[in-house]
């Protein structure tokens, strides 16, 4: 049975429309929505769950899914694996980096104790010096103690475990030391070494996903640290 909408020559075979409606209606139909490439992985796989559990419960209506609801869940079982093996290597990377940097700063620590004690031997002269293949450095007139860092400011990086630092310039300083904390900011203990800058901005990485705290602190031509700065919170993606 076939009947006309409208234009001549225009034909609609009335088994495929709703009797009571035109073609109009249908192409106003609500369709589905998830905004998929909005979400985050964590995101993406709750909403997996979620599909399938309402899909599951109602399969007198969605008789045959594409992909079948065995297949959705295997793949999003897939991707919290791979979800859980990319947290478990952030955390390892994390604590690699702050075991190097605590490393390295023991070696900074030892080489300084070295030099004073070349230049306690050397009494000032530069060949003996050299004997230590130690770079001569004309004495400097000292600055005064470093003042404590101001006005840190941080923002989420473009690359996931990474901070973008930045401080206003300390006349004087030579290099500043960055430290990280996770949990209780006020314990001093909970502060580790996240890395060194030799200019007023610098990006921290290997950081855990979650919320950190960041502190600066200036070091000037004696090696000497000031007070380190106020601490700055910022979320880690």
């Amino acid at each position: 049975m076939v009947t006309s909408w409208d234009e001549i020559g225009a034909l609609w075979d009335v088994r495929a429309w709703d009797q009571n409606a035109g073609p109009d209606s249908l192409r106003n139909k609500m369709k589905s929505k998830l905004g998929l490439y909005k979400l985050n992985h964590d995101e993406l796989a709750d909403t997996c769950d979620n599909v399938h559990t309402g899909m599951n419960t109602n399969a007198v209506t969605f008789v045959a899914p594409n992909p079948t609801m065995a297949a959705l869940a295997t793949k999003n079982t897939t991707l919290r694996t791979r979800i859980a093996a990319r947290k478990a290597g952030e955390a390892a990377l994390a604590a690699l980096v702050q075991a190097e940097g605590a490393a390295a700063e023991d070696v900074r620590v030892s080489l300084g104790q070295e030099m004073t004690y070349v230049d306690f031997v050397a009494a000032g002269n530069a060949a003996t010096i050299l004997l230590a293949n130690m770079g001569v450095r004309n004495a400097k007139t000292p600055v005064g103690p470093m003042p404590k860092v101001q006005a840190v400011k941080t923002s989420p990086s473009d690359y996931p475990g990474q901070v973008d630092v930045m401080w206003p310039p300390v006349t004087g300083a030579t290099a500043f030391t960055l430290q990280v904390c996770t949990t209780d900011p006020s314990v001093e203990a909970n502060w580790h070494y996240a890395g060194m800058a030799t200019k007023s901005s610098t990006t921290l990485t290997g950081l855990t996903t979650g919320k950190v705290w960041i502190r600066v602190c200036a070091k000037g031509a004696n090696d000497l640290p000031g007070a380190f700065s106020e601490p700055v919170d910022e979320m880690v993606r």
